[in-house]
């Protein structure tokens, strides 16, 4: 078979390949939600490798530098799976009854992920960041530690990339897993891969108090991600729920009669949206480059001349080709968190908002009325009333059809308006216009997600770390943290970064629009 004996093209930038690292109990439960959305390319008929291979882990065939599917046929690129069908994702939990669902004898989760990507032990962390990061001390330093097993199936799946761009990790913030373990593994994989992309996903704690040491472990854990990521996405429970509350349709209020309850289900599959609105994969024509062009010209195909759907298909092959395209984490940092001392970032979806059109496409006129509509959600004042600034902001349109530019620079200047985008920045915002794919796994025909760098994020770490030296001050549970590895000086270390952080914005954000 000359299509399957045929070389791969030089992997492109268009190709780089994301890995998704889940840590702890709420990082695996909202890649529940989000995976549920995807499922990996179909088989191809017919396109059986030729080729001899070889036996890898896991005993899947590999053929020359691309992977060949369960079935023995070559799969079509996917930027979230690989070619023999399993999820670019690595499951880590130090309890088993969350991450076992995402086994391959678990029906549910369709084998979509290898055995040995999934990690757990049998033992929690009892919200405790400094048992997180250091781990148990009778494991310190061996091999057959959680962090030791998860960087080693880290590296594994760095290594089946073609084109390795980054990492994705979602955690909690204040949990002992999800802090603790979700920022070593951060500080290791930067120091293990110092020049790839690192984005963080972490989902705070409600104000009011859900355990005794969040404040702690959420400023150890903003502390190191801050200083090893290249960007900070942070979901506020609080303002998840005021989201769901009105998204929350008046009808279904008045038919009710009383509020809807909200439960951590409803946070994390709302976050879990957001997430997908994102990164998920979009379809678009990619001209080919000359180099790749004059590359595969070496390799000419036998076509039907008199066929013309033939011909169109020699043109197309020589023109270019549709593919899937994946969430690019380079232009991402780049346009939301270029500075190296501001990265925290909010993301919004239109998730749950009821999409202000009855037909199956959305028009120009259509994205700039839903636009308006999730931007009259966001919050534009903190507790104190006092305005927010944005220092920069990517928007995601993803729909059939597109706005055309004039409902494209409308949606721009509405977007910098509502937000307050400083003055000092004259392009602060990007928009992303692209077309969704045809997957059967698609839950909708149209989305607007929305990541914004602003002040909020800056004042909420600060009350945090406010009530964190309150109690280090009382020696409030100090103890706790001393006895797992953790010293006074990473207490004073911590406070100190976020104090950074917090003088950082203030700095930028001195004049707002």
């Amino acid at each position: 078979n000359r299509a399957a004996d045929q070389p791969s093209p030089p992997p492109t930038t268009d190709d780089a390949d994301m890995i998704l690292v889940h840590v702890g109990q709420c990082g695996n439960q909202i890649s529940q939600d989000f995976w549920s959305l995807l499922s990996p390319p179909p088989s191809p008929p017919s396109t059986v490798s030729t080729d001899p291979g070889r036996e890898g882990e896991d005993g899947k065939l590999t053929a020359g530098s691309r992977q060949v599917g369960r079935g023995g046929s070559v799969k079509q690129y996917h930027p979230l799976f690989h070619s023999d069908g399993y999820a670019r994702a690595i499951l880590v939990d130090s309890e088993p009854k969350v991450v076992r669902k995402a086994l391959p004898s678990n029906k549910k989760a369709q084998g979509k992920f290898r055995r040995l990507n999934v990690i757990n032990e049998q033992s929690g962390r009892g919200n405790n960041w400094a048992l997180g990061y250091f781990g148990p001390k009778r494991k310190e330093g061996n091999e057959g530690s959680l962090v030791a097993k998860s960087l080693e199936s880290f590296r594994r799946e760095a290594e089946r990339c073609d084109s390795f761009e980054g990492s994705f990790l979602w955690s909690s913030l204040s949990g002992g897993t999800g802090s603790g373990l979700g920022s070593r593994m951060v500080a290791e994989i930067r120091s293990e891969y110092p020049k790839r992309c690192i984005l963080t996903a972490s989902v705070a704690p409600f104000s009011r108090g859900e355990l005794p040491l969040q404040h702690y472990n959420s400023v150890f854990s903003a502390a190191v991600c801050h200083e090893h990521a290249d960007g900070m996405i942070i979901f506020r429970n609080d303002d998840v729920v005021s989201m769901l509350l009105q998204n929350y349709s008046s009808k279904q209020k008045e038919e009710d009669g009383e509020q809807p309850q909200i439960g951590f289900k409803d946070i994390n599959r709302y976050i879990s949206r957001c997430l997908f609105d994102l990164i998920s994969p979009t379809k678009s024509f990619r001209k080919r480059p000359k180099s790749v062009a004059r590359f595969l010209s070496k390799f000419p195909r036998s076509v039907d001349s008199s066929s013309s759907g033939a011909a169109r298909g020699k043109s197309l092959q020589e023109n270019g080709h549709y593919q899937l395209r994946g969430f690019n984490m380079r232009d991402f940092t780049s346009n939301v968190c270029p500075f190296s001392d501001a990265k925290l970032v909010e993301l919004w979806s239109s998730a749950g908002i009821k999409w202000r059109s009855n037909r199956t496409s959305t028009h120009a006129l259509e994205w700039f009325s839903n636009t308006s509509n999730l931007l009259s959600r966001i919050p534009r004042y903190d507790k104190d009333e006092k305005g927010v600034a944005c220092l920069s902001y990517q928007m995601h349109l993803r729909g059939l059809n597109q706005p055309s530019l004039v409902e494209r620079d409308r949606i721009m200047k509405k977007t910098t308006d509502k937000l307050g985008c400083v003055q000092w920045n004259p392009f602060p915002g990007d928009i992303k216009q692209t077309k969704m794919p045809n997957l059967h796994s698609q839950p909708h025909r149209a989305s607007i997600s929305l990541a914004a760098n602003r002040t909020l994020l800056p004042k909420y770490l600060s009350a945090v770390k406010q009530k964190a030296e309150i109690m280090f001050d009382a020696g409030a549970f100090k103890h706790w943290y001393l006895k797992h590895g953790a010293e006074e000086e990473d207490f004073l270390d911590a406070f100190e970064s976020v104090d950074g952080i917090v003088s950082a914005y203030k700095e930028l954000s001195i004049r707002t629009r």
